[in-house]
């Protein structure tokens, strides 16, 4: 079982209750979330245990995207149709003592559009190799 602890972060648990007093409007019509992490991002990083499905049994959604889709269920509603994709971007790593490299067999990425039983849809993206750098303005640009 999955402990969806983020819903306790007071910046989310105060966008729920912004979204409930009506603060975004009457309903919310389209949801757009990211949830990124750069902890897999350096394909020099050494083989582990989350690079193996048969050790981990995931990836990316498993890891990292299913506590972005509680948080969208949570705040916007449940999903009724799903289309998703997902990809191993590093697809082998060296192993940690130099002796050569292992294949990757966990996504690195996964990313869904889902709609809900009120025809609102929603663009759920959540990769575990996203480097980022800041760029002039507010613009993220990822590597």
């Amino acid at each position: 079982m999955t402990c969806f602890n983020f819903r306790f972060v007071p910046a989310f648990y105060r966008m729920k209750e912004l979204m409930q007093e009506g603060y975004v409007g009457s309903r919310v019509l389209h949801v757009e979330a990211s949830w990124f992490s750069e902890r897999r991002a350096d394909p020099n990083l050494p083989f582990g245990w989350r690079d193996e499905k048969e050790a981990v049994g995931f990836g990316a959604m498993g890891d990292v995207g299913v506590h972005l889709v509680d948080l969208v269920r949570w705040l916007a509603g449940d999903f009724k149709r799903v289309c998703g994709q997902q990809a191993i971007f590093t697809k082998e790593r060296p192993l940690a003592d130099g002796s050569g490299k292992r294949d990757v067999t966990v996504e690195d990425c996964a990313l869904f559009i889902r709609g809900t039983d009120r025809r609102r849809i929603g663009f759920l993206y959540g990769p575990r190799s996203r480097a980022w750098q800041r760029s002039p303005g507010d613009s993220n640009l990822g590597q």
